[in-house]
Parts: C-alpha cells; structure tokens; sequence
C-alpha cells in the first residue's frame, strides 16, 4: 500500500432514503487523515423512493467528493461491480446503507493492509436498535441479524471471511479474481467472491480495532424476520459448497446438518419453550431452519436452487 492511498467508499442503496441519509452523514462526518484520501460512490439499485435527492443533497453539502450512478439491473452483486467499475480509487471499502460509520473504522483497517502487507482487511458490526426496548437475542440471532464481533486478529480463511459492510479491498484483486457472482440474486456475492481469494492463499485479516454500527429496525426483530435470514444463510452457504466442495460433499454435510438439528437444536428448543426462554428459542429455531435451507440446496437441482434464490432475495428488506 502506498503511503497515501485513494480509496473509494461505495455504499449501495435500494429505496432506503432516510436510512441512506444517516448512513451519508456518519460517512461525511469523518475526520480527514493523513493517511489516506477518500470518495464517496453511491451506487442506487433502481429506487424508487426520494434517494436519488439524498445522493445530490450529500454531494452539496458535505466537505468529501460524493458521486452518484443509478444501475437498473436488479440485484446487490451487479450493484457492487458497478461500484467497482465507477470507483477512481486503489482501495475499495463498501459501506452498507443501514449502516453508521465510527470515526477511526477506515483508519484501523488502512493500518492493518499496511503494517501487515494484506490486500485486504475487514472489521466487526455493533448492532444498534432503533427502539427503545429491543428484545434480548441469544448469539446466533444477533449474527443474523448482523453482529460480527471477534476479539482476536484472525486470518481468513473458508469458514471465517469478512462482512462486506465493513472491509478494504485492493482494487486489483477484482481484475486478478473477477466480479461478483451475478447470478447470486439472493446475496451471497461476497462470501463466494472471498472464498476465491482464501482458495489462492490472497493474504487477509480481521482486525479487530475497526467496527461499524448496523442499524436494526424494529422489523427486523421479529422471530420471523430472523428465521428468514438464517434461511437465506443456508441456502447461501450450500451454494457455496457445492461450488466449491463438490455436490457429494455437499450433500453429505447437509445430512449431518440434518442429524444435528434433529438432535440437539430439537432438544435445546423444547428445553428452552420448558423454561420459557425466548431468546434460545428464537436462536435454535434459526439453526434449525439454517440446517434445512442447507440441505435442501444441497440436494436440489439447479432450476429449484434458482427457484430458492429468488424466494431468498433480500431486496429492499
């Protein structure tokens, strides 16, 4: 990394204008460092709603370059290589629309690809609730709901990549390694596309000093909501697999998904219904609908897996 690198922040929206805005704001509120420069490149993924005036109020009004492109192909992975493609920088951090920024997340992770010679770097999600009296979630339900906490400077590697809302990229690793998965309608796009870079042993870490906050509406703290995302996960993380694993390895983990929840997810959810904790219950009925999503991606067929990605899309939700 150069002493003074240019990295573009992209931030990707679909009709989440107010959400946008607060995200801007934390974004533009940023003090300027030495070490680096930045844009701000806001890739609109067909709103509908008043985001395209969000867009020109930030490029008004903040003291950072702020660029705006509207891409009409439906879905965050042709959203993002359009983020690529529109971006002047060396670097890339992609920043989320229901996200705030904390001052020091960038600088964190700029120090890390430069004092460890990595090519890219990711950081942790605090979740923060926007009511007053969230319900209390057990570890696996705030993971779907976004909460990536780890306390410890950890390589990636298959079964720990980064979460997209808070990660630096070296932009030539997308001419070296290719776009996202455009196919990948249902998300996903990002995990698969890291899984290229720890398969070719691209250097990576997390680090630990850089975290972001992931806004939390009250929506989205319903049981359902929650199944639903652990589902999305499942069917994601099998696709994976069965790209790069192969369909038999796949199929075979699947299984022991299948075992697992019949086993001891059941047995932990009648337990906690016994003692009345919701928390746990809520958290081992995502698992158990995780492991299910994972085996019935495992053992379908392509046309069914297409069928279930569009059932998964995370569009605007």
């Amino acid at each position: 990394m150069p002493d003074k690198p240019s990295i573009s922040l992209v931030v990707v929206t679909y009709n989440r204008g107010d959400a946008l805005r607060e995200a801007l704001n934390s974004l533009l509120s940023m003090p300027a460092y030495p070490d680096y420069n930045f844009e701000i490149v806001i890739i609109d993924n067909g709103s509908t709603d008043h985001t395209p005036k969000v867009a020109q109020d930030a490029s008004e009004s903040g003291p950072y370059t702020v660029s705006y492109f509207l891409e009409q192909r439906p879905g965050i992975a042709c959203a993002r290589n359009r983020g690529v493609k529109e971006s002047k920088g060396a670097w890339i951090a992609f920043f989320d629309d229901d996200q705030l920024a904390t001052k020091d997340w960038l600088v964190h992770l700029v120090q890390a690809c430069r004092s460890d010679h990595v090519r890219y770097a990711g950081g942790g999600c605090i979740l923060k609730y926007n009511q007053l009296d969230p319900p209390q979630f057990d570890r696996f339900s705030r993971q779907m709901l976004g909460e990536f906490l780890v306390s410890t400077p950890t390589p990636y590697h298959y079964h720990f990549l980064p979460a997209t809302g808070n990660v630096l990229i070296e932009k030539a690793l997308f001419d070296e390694f290719g776009k996202f998965d455009e196919s990948m309608h249902h998300g996903g796009e990002d995990t698969e596309w890291f899984t290229r870079l720890v398969l070719a042993n691209i250097p990576g870490r997390h680090v630990t000093e850089s975290h972001i906050l992931h806004v939390i509406p009250p929506h989205r703290t319903d049981s359902k909501y929650i199944e639903y995302v652990a589902r999305r996960s499942g069917s994601i993380l099998a696709y994976r697999d069965r790209k790069y694993r192969g369909i038999p390895t796949t199929r075979f983990l699947g299984i022991l998904r299948l075992v697992r929840s019949f086993t001891i997810c059941t047995l932990q959810r009648t337990v906690a219904k016994l003692m009345r904790n919701r928390a746990t219950e809520v958290g081992t009925t995502s698992k158990i609908q995780r492991d299910f999503a994972y085996a019935r991606t495992a053992w379908s067929n392509e046309a069914t897996i297409r069928k279930l990605a569009i059932q998964n899309a995370h569009r605007g939700k």
